[in-house]
Order: structure tokens, then sequence, then C-alpha cells
């Protein structure tokens, strides 16, 4: 059986997303852990979502997508979504954890006033 894909025109180009597999997801996961820095353009591009990381559920290099606008873009982020709901699911859980983990190290916030 061959994964889903939804075709999603982006200004006047064809563009296809697809499912990923669960490998694909693990390996993804596995390559980010390894990267020490993100494009914070790409990484920033939208809520839960990358350009980096919607160019792996698509047919277009990231270099393509950054040609185009954000509402340009929506449609083949929202197929993205729909198309990759387990990969959101366990994305949103280790983000959730990556928090939970960075305000346990992060130093308290005082707010009382300074000695003299």
């Amino acid at each position: 059986m061959a994964a889903a894909t939804q075709v999603v025109q982006v200004g006047g180009q064809t563009i296809t997303a697809r499912e990923l597999t669960f490998g694909e997801v693990r390996a993804w996961l596995v390559e980010e852990t390894a990267s020490t820095q993100r494009d914070p353009v790409q990484a920033l591009a939208f809520p839960g979502l990358g350009l980096d990381e919607l160019s792996r559920m698509c047919d277009a290099p990231v270099e393509v997508l950054e040609t185009f606008t954000v509402s340009e873009l929506t449609p083949l982020v929202d197929a993205a979504k729909a198309l990759n709901p387990p990969f959101f699911r366990v994305r949103k859980l280790l983000m959730a954890h990556v928090d939970r983990l960075s305000a346990e190290e992060a130093p308290p916030i005082s707010t009382g006033s300074p000695a003299r």
C-alpha cells in the first residue's frame, strides 16, 4: 500500500504533500537530535511546523518553499498536517517534555527588591 498523498496548488506550482512512515519520523527525530542548529526563519515559519519540516512532508525542497508567501503555503501546511497526525502528536509530546525540562533547569527569577 502506498503512502497517502494530496496534490496542492501553491503559487501556480503543483506540490504533493505525503504521509510519512513511522520509520521516516524516527529517522528524522534522530537526525534532529544530532543537529546543533536550525535556521530560525525556516524553523519558525508556521506554528508547530518549520519550512524544513514541511519540505520532508512534500516533494519540494526548502529552497523552493522559501519563494512562496505564508498565504500561498498555508494549503500545503494544512495538507501536511492532515496527512501526518502521528508526527504532530509525537512532536507535541516531545516539545512539552523539552519545555518542562527547560523550566526545571532555568534559574529562579527573583521578584524581590535587590539588596542594598
